[in-house]
């Protein structure tokens, strides 16, 4: 970005996304560990699940689905990517973060296991958006109010309604949801999560985008000795920093 937008712009750039990162990153962690709480029992896998692999989940047969119940073979796959790779993600965050005294060495393999997790989950993330709004009618309806056509709950999780017409359940789409969670009172770990969600922007909220007075400007610049300034990082919070030789 630097041959765009400029040293001096991208240095200020830089500052901002960090601050906006560290807060962030603490409140993607806790909602990911409660999503994984909520929606663990919905996705322990099962032969199901092989057979809906053997079929590419639809695509290679002909007007026909693998059966499945509330999650398929690939929102289970998806469910189990970030129990892995996104807690390595949380995991690594929180050691940079909130460890002061680690060697380079040790900030170095941090970073590296943040950095490729990171890309692992936001490359599959692109594609499972795509899947779950352009790339399949009718999911993005069901996403944003709670609720899917008893046709397309039958086509995509046909398990699912057999079990909710089993206990009297499976009604239309106009009087209560197919396959997503009830609109009923928040209870237990959902309560948790929104409650964490308030918490946490409500902090940032508070506290903006000011700097932290105890550390340095991030934008400073430094003289390369060829006529040209270059950011330079002084937050004493970093050790790959603070173990450079001078």
């Amino acid at each position: 970005m630097i041959p765009l937008i400029g040293k001096d712009a991208f240095a200020a750039w830089a500052a901002v996304a960090k601050l906006i990162h560290n807060y962030a990153g603490p409140v993607f962690g806790v909602t990911l560990v409660l999503l994984l709480l909520m929606l663990l029992p919905h996705n322990i896998p099962n032969g199901n699940d092989v057979r809906w692999f053997l079929k590419g989940g639809g695509l290679l047969s002909k007007n026909s689905h693998p059966p499945a119940g509330r999650m398929n073979g690939g929102e289970k796959a998806w469910y189990w990517l970030l129990a892995t790779v996104g807690v390595a993600v949380i995991v690594t965050g929180g050691v940079m973060i909130f460890i002061l005294d680690l060697t380079r060495e040790q900030s170095q393999i941090a970073l590296t296991v943040h950095a490729i997790s990171s890309l692992i989950i936001t490359a599959v993330a692109l594609g499972h958006i795509y899947i779950g709004t352009a790339g399949t009618e009718g999911s993005l309806e069901g996403m944003t109010t709670g609720k899917v056509d008893l046709n397309w709950a039958r086509q995509h999780h046909d398990l699912r309604v057999e079990d909710l017409q089993r206990k009297g359940q499976a009604e239309s789409l106009t009087r209560r949801p197919i396959a997503g969670f009830p609109p009923a009172r928040t209870p237990g770990l959902r309560r948790a999560f929104f409650s964490v969600i308030r918490c946490c922007v409500r902090r940032c909220l508070s506290r903006g985008l000011q700097q932290d007075p105890r550390v340095p400007a991030a934008h400073a610049a430094i003289d390369l000795g060829d006529g040209s300034r270059a950011p330079r990082r002084r937050n004493p919070r970093s050790r790959v920093d603070r173990d450079r030789p001078a």
